[in-house]
């Protein structure tokens, strides 16, 4: 027996909910609203769309972060209770989804050429901006989406 390891533990951050629930994931919206900002540089026109985005970035996390156990918090793990906490988490996650893409589609018919084509090569990220597909890097390289970004 292991402690913390029973059908009732305490948790801690990061222990459930994978990734979304972890410390890190905290401030993830604003951190990609900033990455976003710098790679596509959004004109004056554009400006509204892309604070809607980010409103929209920080609502959905702010849902899938309600569905997280607090620090200290007993989570219940007997089978029943995790399938309904996943649920719970996963119906936020589309919420969340359901949130942003609107906002996303207006901004990215606004972008010009250029703007879509940075965003192209850019995405998908994570937290560390590096690309996070398997087979698009080579060999220890970065991969395309970084040699595109440096010429």
């Amino acid at each position: 027996y292991q402690l913390g390891s029973g059908p009732l533990s305490p948790v801690g951050s990061g222990m459930f909910g994978g990734p979304m629930c972890s410390e890190k994931a905290a401030d993830r919206a604003e951190r990609m609203g900033d990455r976003l900002e710098k790679l596509i540089q959004p004109t004056a026109a554009q400006k509204a769309d892309f604070d809607a985005l980010k409103a929209a970035l920080v609502k959905a996390q702010d849902e899938v972060q309600a569905t997280c156990p607090k620090d200290g918090e007993v989570v219940d793990r007997t089978p029943p209770a995790m399938l309904s906490n996943m649920e719970a988490h996963l119906t936020a996650m589309l919420d969340g989804v359901k949130t942003v893409r609107p906002a996303a589609e207006k901004l990215y018919a606004s972008l010009d050429d250029k703007q879509k084509d940075r965003l192209r090569w850019a995405m998908p990220f994570g937290d560390d901006g590096e690309r996070h597909h398997r087979g698009m890097k080579g060999d220890g390289e970065k991969g395309r989406g970084y040699m595109m970004q440096q010429q």
